[in-house]
Protein backbone atom coordinates (compact mmCIF):
# COMPACT_ATOMS: atom_id res chain seq x y z
CA UNK A 1 0.00 0.00 0.00
CA UNK A 2 2.28 2.91 -1.37
CA UNK A 3 0.76 6.57 -0.26
CA UNK A 4 2.04 9.82 -0.55
CA UNK A 5 0.64 13.41 -2.12
CA UNK A 6 -0.25 14.71 -5.34
CA UNK A 7 3.10 16.56 -6.79
CA UNK A 8 3.86 20.13 -5.39
CA UNK A 9 2.68 22.03 -7.95
CA UNK A 10 -0.91 20.89 -8.63
CA UNK A 11 -2.45 23.81 -6.87
CA UNK A 12 -5.03 26.36 -7.10
CA UNK A 13 -7.13 23.56 -9.00
CA UNK A 14 -9.62 20.90 -7.58
CA UNK A 15 -8.64 16.72 -7.37
CA UNK A 16 -11.54 14.82 -8.08
CA UNK A 17 -12.77 11.17 -7.81
CA UNK A 18 -15.24 9.52 -9.91
CA UNK A 19 -16.76 6.61 -7.58
CA UNK A 20 -19.51 4.50 -9.15
CA UNK A 21 -21.55 2.30 -6.67
CA UNK A 22 -20.57 -1.62 -7.08
CA UNK A 23 -24.31 -2.09 -5.91
CA UNK A 24 -27.26 0.09 -6.32
CA UNK A 25 -29.28 1.45 -4.79
CA UNK A 26 -26.78 3.34 -2.75
CA UNK A 27 -27.10 5.77 -0.07
CA UNK A 28 -24.32 8.10 1.07
CA UNK A 29 -24.20 9.45 4.12
CA UNK A 30 -21.06 10.62 4.57
CA UNK A 31 -17.62 11.20 2.51
CA UNK A 32 -13.96 10.75 3.58
CA UNK A 33 -10.75 12.34 2.12
CA UNK A 34 -6.89 12.70 3.28
CA UNK A 35 -4.92 15.53 3.79
CA UNK A 36 -0.89 15.49 4.06
CA UNK A 37 0.51 18.21 6.52
CA UNK A 38 4.09 19.64 6.90
CA UNK A 39 4.53 17.27 10.04
CA UNK A 40 5.78 14.47 7.04
CA UNK A 41 9.64 14.76 7.25
CA UNK A 42 10.14 14.57 3.54
CA UNK A 43 11.13 18.52 2.49
CA UNK A 44 9.76 18.35 -1.02
CA UNK A 45 6.47 18.21 0.85
CA UNK A 46 5.40 21.86 1.96
CA UNK A 47 1.68 20.85 3.34
CA UNK A 48 -0.89 22.07 5.57
CA UNK A 49 -3.65 20.29 6.09
CA UNK A 50 -5.36 23.30 7.59
CA UNK A 51 -5.81 25.66 4.84
CA UNK A 52 -8.85 26.49 4.02
CA UNK A 53 -10.86 24.11 1.46
CA UNK A 54 -14.03 23.62 0.06
CA UNK A 55 -15.22 19.87 -1.16
CA UNK A 56 -17.89 19.61 -3.23
CA UNK A 57 -20.04 16.57 -3.82
CA UNK A 58 -22.13 15.97 -7.26
CA UNK A 59 -23.27 13.58 -9.39
CA UNK A 60 -22.49 13.20 -13.20
CA UNK A 61 -21.32 11.50 -16.47
CA UNK A 62 -18.27 9.62 -17.81
CA UNK A 63 -16.38 12.68 -16.90
CA UNK A 64 -17.07 15.97 -14.52
CA UNK A 65 -18.90 18.05 -16.03
CA UNK A 66 -17.52 21.66 -16.67
CA UNK A 67 -20.00 23.62 -14.66
CA UNK A 68 -21.29 20.51 -11.37
CA UNK A 69 -23.95 21.54 -9.64
CA UNK A 70 -22.68 20.20 -6.07
CA UNK A 71 -25.62 18.37 -4.37
CA UNK A 72 -23.69 19.32 -0.93
CA UNK A 73 -21.03 22.07 -0.66
CA UNK A 74 -18.45 21.85 2.08
CA UNK A 75 -16.28 24.80 3.48
CA UNK A 76 -13.67 22.70 5.40
CA UNK A 77 -10.64 24.47 8.15
CA UNK A 78 -9.09 21.84 10.39
CA UNK A 79 -7.64 23.55 13.41
CA UNK A 80 -4.11 22.09 14.52
CA UNK A 81 -5.79 19.54 17.20
CA UNK A 82 -7.26 17.53 14.27
CA UNK A 83 -4.33 17.41 11.85
CA UNK A 84 -1.69 13.92 12.78
CA UNK A 85 1.62 13.67 10.98
CA UNK A 86 1.92 12.49 7.55
CA UNK A 87 -1.83 11.85 6.35
CA UNK A 88 -4.74 13.36 8.21
CA UNK A 89 -7.99 11.75 7.25
CA UNK A 90 -11.37 13.98 6.78
CA UNK A 91 -14.68 12.90 7.42
CA UNK A 92 -17.90 14.77 6.16
CA UNK A 93 -21.51 13.67 6.64
CA UNK A 94 -23.96 14.92 4.31
CA UNK A 95 -26.74 16.50 5.43
CA UNK A 96 -29.19 14.53 3.53
CA UNK A 97 -28.53 10.88 2.32
CA UNK A 98 -27.35 10.93 -1.15
CA UNK A 99 -29.61 7.40 -3.37
CA UNK A 100 -27.74 6.86 -6.49
CA UNK A 101 -29.22 4.60 -9.20
CA UNK A 102 -27.79 2.59 -11.65
CA UNK A 103 -25.84 4.46 -14.04
CA UNK A 104 -25.50 7.51 -11.46
CA UNK A 105 -21.54 8.20 -11.27
CA UNK A 106 -20.67 10.14 -7.62
CA UNK A 107 -17.89 12.74 -7.78
CA UNK A 108 -15.97 14.03 -4.90
CA UNK A 109 -13.50 17.06 -5.78
CA UNK A 110 -11.33 18.68 -3.18
CA UNK A 111 -10.55 22.43 -3.43
CA UNK A 112 -6.71 22.67 -3.35
CA UNK A 113 -5.85 26.22 -2.57
CA UNK A 114 -2.24 27.97 -1.47
CA UNK A 115 1.21 28.36 -2.89
CA UNK A 116 3.94 27.82 0.00
CA UNK A 117 2.79 25.53 1.90
CA UNK A 118 -0.32 24.17 -0.19
CA UNK A 119 -2.82 21.69 0.77
CA UNK A 120 -2.27 18.31 -0.10
CA UNK A 121 -4.45 15.62 -1.16
CA UNK A 122 -3.65 12.30 -0.49
CA UNK A 123 -2.89 9.79 -3.34
CA UNK A 124 -2.29 6.25 -3.75
CA UNK A 125 -1.07 3.23 -6.03
CA UNK A 126 -3.77 0.79 -4.76
CA UNK A 127 -6.59 3.84 -6.64
CA UNK A 128 -5.09 4.32 -9.25
CA UNK A 129 -7.46 3.96 -12.53
CA UNK A 130 -7.30 6.22 -15.39
CA UNK A 131 -11.45 7.37 -15.92
CA UNK A 132 -11.42 8.14 -11.87
CA UNK A 133 -9.02 10.67 -11.16
CA UNK A 134 -9.25 14.13 -12.55
CA UNK A 135 -8.05 17.49 -12.16
CA UNK A 136 -8.90 20.98 -12.88
CA UNK A 137 -6.86 23.85 -14.05
CA UNK A 138 -9.00 26.43 -12.26
CA UNK A 139 -10.90 27.47 -8.84
CA UNK A 140 -14.24 28.38 -10.78
CA UNK A 141 -16.08 27.08 -12.97
CA UNK A 142 -16.44 26.40 -15.73
CA UNK A 143 -13.67 23.77 -15.13
CA UNK A 144 -11.21 21.66 -17.62
CA UNK A 145 -11.04 18.00 -16.39
CA UNK A 146 -8.22 16.32 -17.28
CA UNK A 147 -7.12 12.90 -15.95
CA UNK A 148 -4.11 12.81 -13.62
CA UNK A 149 -2.70 10.34 -16.61
CA UNK A 150 -1.84 13.68 -18.62
CA UNK A 151 0.08 14.97 -15.91
CA UNK A 152 2.25 11.47 -15.38
CA UNK A 153 0.65 10.59 -11.56
CA UNK A 154 0.33 7.16 -12.23
CA UNK A 155 -1.62 7.04 -8.56
CA UNK A 156 -5.73 7.39 -7.32
CA UNK A 157 -6.85 10.05 -4.81
CA UNK A 158 -7.64 8.38 -1.64
CA UNK A 159 -11.26 9.87 -1.41
CA UNK A 160 -14.08 7.65 -0.52
CA UNK A 161 -17.81 7.37 -0.16
CA UNK A 162 -19.58 5.58 2.79
CA UNK A 163 -23.17 4.49 2.93
CA UNK A 164 -25.08 1.46 2.23
CA UNK A 165 -26.89 -0.21 -0.25
CA UNK A 166 -30.96 0.07 0.00
CA UNK A 167 -34.04 -1.46 -1.07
Amino acid sequence: YQRGYLPEGFTNQWAAARLVPATTPFEVTSIRYELGDGANPDPQWDCDATLAHRVWVFVGGDQPDASPTPVESFDVQLDDMEVFAYITPVELTLSTPLRLEEGDVLYIAVELPGQDPQLCVAISGDNYALENNWLTVALEPPFTWTNFDVFGVRYGVTHRAIGRVVQ
